[in-house]
């Protein structure tokens, strides 16, 4: 059955025999001559469904938002927000150290170790040059987790250059021994030692 409005170009609505009390159709109007007209009224949700176009907006909408979740889940975020606009590589930042240190910066690189008892440190290398950078923060600000070795990451903070003398790069390399759960030997520290390490902000592991 349908209805039409009073001047014969609009459909009121249009139902069948068996149909749910809420069942509105659209679509067709008929005018003096004996040609079919569309036109979209207010349709309910009810119909929503039977309109080809609405289902494919909505496969597409849903389709999106799963990706964008995909993509939020993909990161994980620690520390501070990163400020910088484009991290650099590894081998960009150590190539004029000097001209950034004290400065903040933001490098991009793999994690190849992490501190396994407090998570206060990561390491990081460079793929393609094989150079390293190592991300220290203070115990508590930050906890690097245990499974990020081998993902990527991006890490910002400030460039410090450290030297040691002999006795305070053993004790050094002792912690990290310690860290690691591997054996020590101080005799492998040969004397005073020399390195940057980037004293960290924020990171963004990306899995």
């Amino acid at each position: 059955m349908a209805k039409l409005d009073a001047s014969g170009t609009a459909l009121v609505y249009a139902g069948y025999i068996g149909a749910a009390a809420d069942h509105q159709g659209f679509g067709a109007a008929k005018r003096a001559q004996p040609t079919l007209m569309s036109r979209t009224l207010r349709p309910t949700s009810s119909v929503l469904g039977l309109l080809p176009e609405y289902n494919t907006s909505m496969r597409l909408l849903t389709t999106l938002l799963l990706l964008a979740t995909f993509t939020l889940s993909a990161e994980t975020r620690l520390g501070k927000p990163l400020t910088q606009k484009e991290p650099m590589s590894i081998p960009q930042l150590l190539a004029k150290a000097g001209h950034y240190t004290g400065k903040t910066v933001q490098v991009k690189g793999k994690v190849t170790e992490v501190c396994e008892m407090m998570g206060c440190w990561m390491e990081m290398v460079d793929p393609a040059s094989g150079q390293h950078i190592h991300i220290k923060v203070n115990d508590g600000d930050i906890v690097f987790p245990k499974d990020a070795p081998g993902k990527m990451a991006i890490a910002e903070g400030k460039l410090a250059k450290i030297t040691l003398s002999k006795e305070q790069a053993i004790e050094r390399a002792k912690e990290e021994a310690a860290d690691r759960k591997q054996p020590f030997n101080p005799e492998s520290v040969k004397g005073p030692v020399a390195f940057y390490q980037i004293e960290g902000s924020g990171a963004v592991l990306q899995d």
